[in-house]
This record gives structure tokens, C-alpha cells and sequence, in this order.
């Protein structure tokens, strides 16, 4: 039974908030986002009974932008993130989200990014239109591997993301989520008290303007990272 309270607490905080993002964006603008984003994702995680912890916040400087770089597990990702990085940050996201009652409606009035991965053209706006929000004082999230794995395993990363931080001079921090895929059981349809480990990694710098072997190597280092925290979690788990 507390499980299906849990989710049904977690419906009822993603519609009222979705509402009050969708009206807050009308009135306000962009400047209410954030303080109504973070409101939402602070609500998910508590109603959701997740123990999160955020190791590693000290490596980002106090009113600094960045490309985040993340896995991507679990439909919890977001809110995590949101609720983990206190920073002002804008998401990309599928267009095709916006066809979802009250939740789609917030997010085509949010200032996150809308993509359609099967129109090149319309795929390269999306990543211009990131660049400019970066440039305004925001931070993006991208999910390099372009959906989520459902059980913890790095994917492939796909080159969209290193096109992004090609053109956005701004440092790229590698996020590890770990856990976080348990939070949820598709199979049973059942919200389980998890812990989460955010794992915020260290600012690589980025000068922009990389070329095609350059944005290949920063591919790989960045898998690299997280999948080193990935397989580190792995050994401490086996350990116990």
C-alpha cells in the first residue's frame, strides 16, 4: 500500500506543479522557472522516500555555467538533478513529451529544449538553441546516450552532445548517477525507498570549436568517468 501512495503522491505533485509551472511561465516568464522547477523536484524525491547523496558539489564554482554530461537510468534522472545541482538549468528534452496531459503543456512553456532527433535541421536548432541559453546564464543537462538504460549500464554516447559543447565554451562537468534505476519497478509498478548517489565530477575545461577527433576524445574520456564511478560503486556494493 505505501507504494501505490507513493506514487499516487508523486501524480498528484507532477500535475499540480506542472500547472503551477504552465501558469507561473505565463505570468512571470522564465524567471519563475526555476524557483518552481526546483519545488516540483524537491516534492518527487521526497514523496519517493529517496536518500540522496551528492558527492563531489564542491567542485562547482558559485554563480558558474555548465555543460552537464549524465547517464541516464531511470525517469527519476530529472528531478534528481534538478533537486541535486541547485543550479539554474535548462534540459533537452523529446518533443514528443509535449503530447502528455498538464506535464507536456508545462514543459513546451519551460525553457527547456525541445528536440526531434529524426529531422537533422530541426535536431540543430535545438542544439543553437541550448547554446544561447548558456549564454544567457544557464546550465544544460544532456543525456548523451539519448534514452534511459532501465538498469544501470552505460550505454554508447551519441554525438549530439559534443556537437553542443563544439559550440558553447563552457566547462563540462561528468555526472554519475548511481541507483537511481531502483527506484522504480516497472514490473510490479512499485516506487522502492532507495539511496542515490550523485556523483558531480570535476570541470573538464572547454575551449569550443572542436573538431571531429577532438569531440571523439572528449567522448571517451567522459565515458570513461562515469563509467569508472559506475564500476567503483559495483566493487563497494560486492565489498559489503
Amino acid at each position: 500500500m505505501g507504494s501505490y501512495f507513493r506514487i499516487a503522491n508523486i501524480l498528484f505533485f507532477t500535475i499540480f506543479d506542472s500547472a503551477l509551472v504552465a501558469i507561473g511561465m505565463i505570468l512571470f516568464g522564465k524567471r519563475s522557472f526555476n524557483v518552481l522547477s526546483k519545488r516540483w523536484a524537491r516534492n518527487i524525491v521526497e514523496k519517493s522516500k529517496i536518500k540522496l547523496n551528492i558527492i563531489g558539489k564542491e567542485n562547482l564554482a558559485k554563480d558558474e555555467t555548465y555543460i552537464y554530461i549524465s547517464n541516464h537510468t531511470s525517469m527519476f534522472d530529472i528531478p534528481l538533478l534538478i533537486y541535486g545541482l541547485g543550479d539554474d538549468i535548462r534540459m533537452i528534452y523529446k518533443q514528443e513529451l509535449e503530447k502528455i496531459p498538464i506535464f507536456g503543456y508545462a514543459l513546451k512553456k519551460s525553457p527547456f529544449i525541445p528536440i526531434v532527433r529524426e529531422d537533422p535541421r530541426k535536431a540543430m536548432q535545438s542544439i543553437e538553441t541550448a547554446v544561447n541559453e548558456i549564454n544567457s546564464g544557464s546550465s544544460i543537462v544532456i543525456f548523451p546516450e539519448g534514452t534511459r538504460s532501465g538498469n544501470g549500464v552505460l550505454g554508447e554516447f551519441k554525438r549530439g552532445a559534443f556537437m553542443l559543447a563544439s559550440k558553447a565554451e563552457k566547462s563540462i562537468v561528468p555526472i554519475t548517477l548511481i541507483n537511481a534505476w531502483k527506484v522504480y519497478e516497472p514490473t510490479t509498478r512499485k516506487i522502492i525507498p532507495t539511496e542515490v548517489n550523485l556523483i558531480i565530477g570535476e570541470p573538464i575545461e572547454n575551449k569550443g570549436k572542436l573538431d571531429r577527433i577532438a569531440e571523439n576524445e572528449l567522448m571517451k574520456k567522459l565515458h570513461s568517468i562515469i563509467q569508472s564511478n559506475l564500476a567503483s560503486e559495483k566493487n563497494i556494493d560486492s565489498e559489503k
